[in-house]
């Protein structure tokens, strides 16, 4: 299950929750984040973003398990209902290389599939079932 997958059914639970929780102490690997970084990448309102007033067709390469980039916000995200944002641009991706998107930017639709009104999951779902090759992403920058 994905760490995604597992908030969304933390979200959804209505009464109590019993977690059973467990690792493997070969593949661990303690890695310290600093509360800015965890702050940046995990705690950021969409909804305090402002975005361009021109929706934007930007192309971007899947190739393998991804185009170089990750989902934040969404309906029922940790901050209420959200827009579907660019939570990361990974370095070496194709979203990177493009150098058309950037971290905060609104997706508004991703092959033509309307993800406005999505959740995080289910938009993450839309562009993992993409083919490899050219993803017609229908965005609004972030603007500062």
């Amino acid at each position: 299950m994905s760490s995604g997958e597992a908030r969304q059914l933390l979200r959804d639970a209505t009464s109590v929750i019993t977690l059973v929780l467990g690792r493997s102490l070969k593949s661990f690997t303690p890695a310290v984040a600093t509360p800015l970084e965890v702050y940046q990448s995990e705690l950021v309102d969409p909804a305090t973003f402002k975005f361009s007033p021109e929706m934007q067709e930007v192309i971007i390469e899947k190739v393998g398990r991804g185009a170089g980039f990750s989902l934040g916000g969404g309906v029922r995200s940790v901050f209420g209902d959200r827009p579907i944002v660019v939570k990361k641009v990974y370095e070496g991706g194709s979203a990177e290389k493009s150098g058309r998107l950037k971290a905060g930017d609104k997706i508004v639709a991703i092959d033509g599939i309307d993800i406005s009104g999505m959740t995080y999951v289910e938009a993450s779902k839309v562009l993992k079932a993409r083919p490899d090759g050219p993803i017609l992403l229908s965005i609004y920058s972030r603007v500062k």
